[in-house]
């Protein structure tokens, strides 16, 4: 069983994070019309909590979602909900996308302290025995077996940034599955298939308080898209 090839992931959905201090940062408002020049379709809050939350249409059959609260920033981009496989497409363009964005509206984030890009990522297998078969190929440390059910594996391998000085973490979760998609008034679950899923998160350090420069905003973003194609494409490995 081969490991999966980049174009043969589909991302579900892509994130990108931002903490800074609780007292000054995330308390920006109309942060989704700044980033995409337009207001958004919902918009709530929660004055108290100092939480805001945007979401939108964003291109064709898109989502986009700001959250804003009191030392972070969360800001998503995920599929309409239909009775399809959810996929933005295949994980390089859609990070892309995002990176694009955000480094683009980069002085919103100005502040920011650590930094976090997540992707969560499926790969369709014909069946339960290729999505195990294609597991135990992108996970060298673990020896997985055909008579194993419900495997979910997280590692984290740590790599020094060669952007900033600091140590960059990259966690992985790694299953296998079904995906089923429920929606209100229809009875029954739609069947979309098995599938093989990978949770990603780089991430600098809590530990680190890192203030990044015009010249390191992207190239930083940039980075942590190159670890995650990396780990879709050669597993769990250091």
């Amino acid at each position: 069983m081969a490991r999966p090839q980049i174009d043969q992931w589909e991302t579900e959905s892509v994130r990108a994070t931002f903490f800074g201090s609780p007292t000054e940062f995330g308390r920006s408002r109309e942060m989704w019309k700044t980033l995409v020049g337009k207001d958004p379709e919902v918009s709530t809050g929660r004055p108290a909590e100092g939480l805001v939350m945007e979401e939108g249409s964003f291109g064709d059959g898109r989502r986009l979602t700001v959250n804003a609260a009191a030392g972070r920033i969360d800001v998503a981009i995920s599929p309409q909900v239909a009775p399809v496989w959810p996929s933005l497409g295949i994980a390089p363009a859609a990070i892309g996308d995002l990176v694009q964005l955000l480094s683009a509206r980069r002085a919103l984030f100005a502040g920011a302290t650590r930094y976090a890009l997540g992707i969560a990522a499926t790969c369709r297998v014909r069946d339960r025995d290729v999505a195990y078969g294609v597991l135990g190929e992108l996970l060298d440390c673990v020896q997985v077996t055909p008579n194993m059910h419900d495997l979910f594996f997280q590692v984290n391998y740590p790599r020094n940034s060669r952007v900033v000085d600091v140590q960059v973490n990259r966690l992985g979760r790694w299953m296998a599955g079904k995906i089923n998609l429920g929606f209100i008034g229809q009875p029954e679950m739609v069947d979309l298939g098995e599938m093989v899923r990978a949770e990603l998160d780089i991430n600098t350090p809590p530990t680190d308080s890192l203030t990044l420069d015009d010249q390191q905003f992207e190239p930083l973003l940039n980075e942590f898209a190159d670890m995650a194609i990396e780990m879709l494409e050669r597993g769990a490995t250091p």
